[in-house]
């Protein structure tokens, strides 16, 4: 079972998953007309409600924007709209899921792994001034006004989206939204989850791991609970129970057929809270 997840955490493994959801933009993804900078910045300030001193959760399917510019002009562009008093974080995973890398032994050496969460995160990743929380299966990358308090207290989550977590911290701020560009992800669920699902056997394994998180002076192991290798049996996608539950508070946009939504954190976290306690989970 090691090897097996050995090899599901591996770099040739996240290269053939990589191919793998390529091959499918390339066949299901948008065609035609690239979509330019400008028409990105109006989308995300007309239509998403992006401004300045905004702190904002980025989820991106880069390859699903069909963009004329590169995920650095994006991130150029992220920063120009919050400016220096708002913040800016990206989920930054390793490779395969998280129960395979758990279970590898590997350690999660930020600044030399390709992360799972695509190549926006893994750019942002390399600019001047981000801070990377310590987490060795659910970091987040923070750039911004408030990126060291945000990220300091990561490592103590047994959770990895707990009260400790830039998760949670985030969805403190006021008016902090999350934001999907070309995908229906929200990790903002799993922080909900973390912090108002009192029955949690579905989601994580029973036991806790202790895994090795390196990040240039930093060499921790971390103990944590792990999301199960059959979660995606277990539960409802976060994308079909956002839409199930939460579609009157999200602001969703479509630019053809490319789509992009936002919500606001704090309506988010609230709604989730609200349906837990009602006995409304993602639980299959």
């Amino acid at each position: 079972m090691r090897i097996l997840s050995v090899l599901k955490s591996s770099p040739l493994y996240a290269m053939l998953r990589s191919l793998k959801h390529k091959a499918h933009r390339l066949l299901k993804g948008p065609k035609g007309r690239k979509l330019t900078i400008n028409e990105t910045r109006e989308i995300l300030e007309a239509d998403l409600g992006l401004c300045a001193g905004d702190s904002v959760l980025i989820h991106c399917g880069f390859g699903y924007l069909n963009a004329e510019y590169s995920p650095d002009e994006l991130i150029i562009l992220l920063k120009d709209i919050v400016g220096p008093t708002g913040n800016i974080l990206m989920p930054f995973y390793p490779p395969g899921l998280s129960m395979d890398w758990a279970k590898s032994g590997r350690a999660f050496k930020c600044q030399s792994v390709k992360g799972s969460t695509g190549i926006l995160s893994q750019a942002f990743s390399r600019c001047e001034g981000v801070r990377i929380s310590a987490h060795p299966i659910k970091s987040l990358i923070a750039w911004g006004a408030n990126a060291d308090d945000l990220v300091s207290e990561h490592h103590h989550s047994i959770y990895p989206f707990d009260m400790a977590s830039p998760y949670c911290k985030l969805a403190c701020i006021t008016g902090s939204k999350s934001i999907g560009l070309g995908v229906k992800n929200c990790a903002m669920v799993h922080c909900a989850e973390d912090l108002y699902e009192e029955r949690k056997e579905y989601l994580y394994a029973a036991q806790t791991f202790e895994l090795k998180f390196s990040n240039q002076n930093q060499n921790l192991n971390i103990k944590t609970f792990v999301h199960r290798h059959d979660l995606s049996a277990t539960t409802i996608p976060v994308s079909e129970f956002i839409s199930n539950t939460a579609r009157d508070i999200l602001i969703e946009h479509y630019h053809g057929c490319i789509y992009f939504y936002s919500v606001s954190n704090e309506d988010l976290m609230v709604r989730c809270r609200e349906l837990f306690s009602s006995d409304v989970s993602r639980k299959q």
